[in-house]
């Protein structure tokens, strides 16, 4: 998470830019930070989970970035859908919680949900870890 940390500190040169040469609103961009953040957050408790599972980091790696990839497309094929199964599927998105952030709004379900899966994917792997531990 430190070095995701580092990469959008690096990205903040250009906001600082911005700053200087404009008057943009300031919250926004905060918000927007605050999406990438938490859908990071996201993205790397799902790889360290998955890496749980596997012996290989290969295969870690690959299992991580096609789950995560399709994380990311799911709203894209539910994005039509009228019936339950697309409106879950689409809910399950996390563009579809990022398009608030990078509008600059934030609504309290969009951080539920980063912080639930974030939740969700560490529990995971500390019970794998456990299980791990017991079975050595």
């Amino acid at each position: 998470m430190a070095l995701y940390l580092c990469v959008l500190g690096m990205s903040m040169l250009s906001v600082l830019v911005l700053f200087a040469w404009g008057h943009p609103d300031v919250k926004p961009v905060l918000i927007a930070y605050l999406g990438l953040i938490l859908q990071g957050g996201c993205l790397l408790a799902i790889g360290t989970f998955i890496s749980t599972t596997t012996k290989d980091q290969i295969v870690a790696v690959v299992v991580t970035f096609h789950l995560s990839l399709m994380l990311w497309m799911l709203s894209w094929f539910t994005a039509f859908g009228n019936s339950t199964v697309s409106q879950v599927a689409n809910y399950m998105s996390i563009v579809t919680h990022m398009e608030n952030f990078s509008k600059g709004v934030l609504d309290l379900k969009d951080v539920l949900f980063y912080v639930s899966f974030i939740f969700l994917a560490l529990f995971l792997t500390l019970r794998r870890m456990e299980s791990l531990r017991w079975r050595s």
